[in-house]
């Protein structure tokens, strides 16, 4: 019985992959990403293509609202995911200064290499920091699929109408 399970399973997640990519909806894989020179903040949007081994950089988005976001310290974000640095191509460029090479820091954020001088980081301004770094083996993010809406989900207006009790 258990044979069959996995079996349906499988079909599902095959049959779930080919109407997302039909429908253009995506794993995502969201970073909360900081400018060191600027002190500026950004999330930096992963997508994960039916059928791809790799989340790969789609596009970053400059923040205006911190709703949603974790208070500086923290490292606790909505919908928590947290992959492995091998699951995802992070060459991308900070949106504010242009510079490469990413450093978690404690204040929660992915801060750009621009203050960066061999393994010694100095985060941006408003925190502070400064210390001698080491490799990550995991990297914490956030997830979602894209665009917003999720298979199965009805997008139907619903109407008024008298309750029947």
């Amino acid at each position: 019985m258990s044979d069959y399970r996995n079996q349906l399973a499988v079909q599902r997640e095959r049959q779930l992959a080919a109407l997302r990519e039909k429908n253009g909806i995506f794993e995502q894989f969201t970073l909360h990403c900081a400018c060191a020179m600027h002190d500026k903040e950004f999330r930096a949007v992963f997508v994960k293509r039916p059928g791809a081994a790799r989340y790969a950089w789609e596009k970053s988005e400059r923040i205006a609202d911190r709703s949603g976001l974790p208070s500086r310290g923290t490292s606790h974000r909505p919908n928590s995911k947290t992959i492995k640095v091998e699951e995802a191509d992070f060459d991308f460029l900070c949106e504010f200064c242009g510079s490469e090479g990413w450093t978690l820091c404690k204040c929660g954020a992915f801060v750009c290499g621009q203050k960066k001088k061999g393994n010694r980081f100095q985060c941006r301004a408003s925190c502070g920091r400064e210390y001698t770094t080491q490799p990550l083996t995991e990297v914490p993010g956030s997830s979602g699929h894209s665009p917003a809406a999720a298979i199965g989900h009805l997008r139907a207006k619903l109407l008024r109408g008298r309750r029947s009790e």
